[in-house]
C-alpha cells in the first residue's frame, strides 16, 4: 500500500490533500480520484452549478504529480436527442 494525494483544483481555487489515502496501486489511486470529482460533481449538482473545468492532480508520497485527471473525463453527459442503453449501470 502506498500514499496518494488528491489535490482539487475547481472555481474555488486549490484545495490540497494534506493527509492523503493509502492505495495497493496506481489504478486504485486513478479510480480513487475519480470518484472524488463524482462526488464533487454531485454536490455541485445539487446546487445547480457543475463546473466541468476543474481537475485533480494525484500525487505520490514524494509529491511528484504522477496523474492529473479532469472533471470532464470523468463523467458522460446526455443531452437532448441521445439515448443510452442501460443508463442507470454504473460505470
Amino acid at each position: 500500500m502506498q500514499r496518494y494525494f488528491f489535490n482539487v483544483h475547481d472555481q474555488n481555487g486549490p484545495l490540497l490533500d494534506p493527509e492523503g489515502t493509502m492505495c495497493s496501486d496506481r489504478e486504485a489511486a486513478r479510480r480513487a480520484a475519480i470518484h472524488s470529482v463524482r462526488s464533487i460533481l454531485a454536490e455541485d449538482l445539487v446546487r445547480g452549478c457543475v463546473d466541468m473545468n476543474g481537475k485533480i492532480d494525484v500525487l505520490g508520497v514524494d509529491g511528484v504529480v504522477i496523474e492529473t485527471i479532469a472533471f470532464a473525463e470523468c463523467v458522460i453527459l446526455i443531452t437532448e436527442g441521445w439515448q443510452r442503453v442501460n443508463s442507470r449501470s454504473s460505470a
